[in-house]
């Protein structure tokens, strides 16, 4: 099902703020849920959702969604399975650990999911990965997507539903949710939609013989932060869309005036955009850099890909009622079409 104007908003902000090469595109379509039924629904929902070509948030962008969320939106009215993965098993040093992982990873591939189901090689529903896979994650540890906890630590740790004051100490909440900042601000908009409860789910997946993970998910009150739940049930994932067209394949756009952009200066200097999404239109600009023009209509060098060029807009709100200097984006032209 498609989403509504304001969680599309969010998603494309939050999706500018993600690490680069996470998410391949940028989500200039509006989002979509994928939701399926069943034993195979985690893994036929992910599927769905690529093969229609979108991507599913990972956990961390999926909680920003929700923190920046008005509390009657649809993402709060609704559970969500992410490509995010808990992972337990022992390190090649030895050491017993749970990695928390906002990446690719073996259980991102729908069909590793399948797979194992089929095989039946499941504990208390996690299922079994390779130990290279479990190996690369936890060779990931501190790069701000990727969280390893002390097996033990967690293990004694409760689970079940606690007060959402005490959210943030739970070892398995900053992990989870993708990092101190991400965790503070969705703590704080769950007790406001939610009230005082939270639920901090996990289960002991510990297995000598190879590691065992589960994908997250992310409920209400009391489901809360779901890293108990099996691979093998319903899922429901929001997903991005790609860019409708290729820059690369399309270097001109709206090519209507460019008998006076002919006449424009050709400026040496890039300027450091934090984005830009040709086909929706939106370009956010760093604070204090001077903007170029008269009127109504401003122009700036800006690089899309490796393309550099020309682009047009025009002052607009910030959509997410910020401060933040938000312009409509008209027309963009190649340097070296000109």
């Amino acid at each position: 099902m498609g989403m509504d104007p304001q969680t599309t908003q969010i998603a494309r902000s939050i999706l500018r703020e993600a690490p680069s090469g996470l998410y391949s595109t940028r989500p200039v379509e509006p989002v979509r849920e994928f939701d399926t039924e069943g034993s195979y629904g985690v893994s036929a929902s992910l599927q769905d959702c690529l093969q229609s070509g979108y991507q599913p948030l990972f956990m961390p962008e999926l909680a920003l969604v929700r923190s920046r969320s008005a509390k009657d939106a649809r993402p709060w009215q609704v559970w969500y399975v992410t490509p995010s993965m808990r992972a337990t098993g022992q390190t090649k040093a030895g050491s017993k650990v749970v990695v928390y992982a906002h990446v690719p990873n073996y259980f991102s591939e729908p069909a590793n999911i399948k797979n194992v189901i089929e095989s039946g090689k499941l504990k208390n529903y996690a299922g079994e990965i390779p130990q290279a896979d479990f190996d690369k994650l936890v060779d990931l540890n501190g790069n701000g997507r990727v969280f390893v906890v002390d097996y033990d630590t967690l293990r004694k740790s409760p689970s079940e539903v606690i007060h959402v004051d005490d959210a943030l100490e739970h070892p398995q909440t900053i992990p989870f949710l993708g990092g101190e900042a991400i965790a503070q601000a969705y703590l704080a908009k769950h007790k406001e939609v939610y009230g005082n409860r939270i639920g901090v789910w996990h289960f002991d997946d510990f297995d000598k013989k190879t590691p065992h993970g589960r994908v997250l998910f992310l409920g209400d009150d009391i489901y809360g932060l779901g890293g108990g739940s099996g691979i093998g049930i319903k899922g429901r994932v929001l997903g991005v869309a790609p860019e409708a067209r290729s820059v690369e394949k399309n270097r001109v756009f709206n090519r209507t005036n460019s008998d006076f952009f002919r006449d424009l200066p050709k400026f040496s200097r890039l300027d450091d955009l934090r984005s830009i999404v040709i086909n929706e239109g939106d370009v956010k600009l760093i604070d204090g850099l001077p903007k170029m023009g008269s009127g109504n209509l401003y122009y700036r060098t800006v690089k899309v890909g490796e393309i550099v060029g020309i682009a047009f807009y025009g002052l607009k709100d910030d959509p997410c009622g910020g401060t933040d200097q938000w312009f409509s984006f008209y027309n963009f032209y190649p340097l070296n079409e000109i």
